[in-house]
């Protein structure tokens, strides 16, 4: 993965990474208030995709990860 962590501002919004691979993979994000917007799946290397809602949204806390084949992308 391009990048393991994603700080976003109260305000949420979007970003993205590279998955580098040779193999199928897929994303999956472990809170609801991380939205997988492209990319979820694929077969070689690409881009995942996100959005993430404010932090009023997102309450109590937010602090989520996107898993791409068992490795991590943090996001807070």
């Amino acid at each position: 993965l391009s990048t393991g962590n994603a700080l976003m501002d109260g305000k949420g919004g979007g970003g993205s990474f590279q998955v580098m691979s040779s193999c199928p993979w897929s994303a999956v994000s472990s809170a609801p208030w991380i939205t997988i917007i492209s990319g979820a799946a694929g077969a070689g290397s690409g881009i995942v995709s996100y959005s993430v809602q404010s932090l009023a949204q997102a309450q109590p806390s937010r602090a989520g990860t996107i898993s791409v084949n068992g490795a991590l992308v943090r996001i807070t």
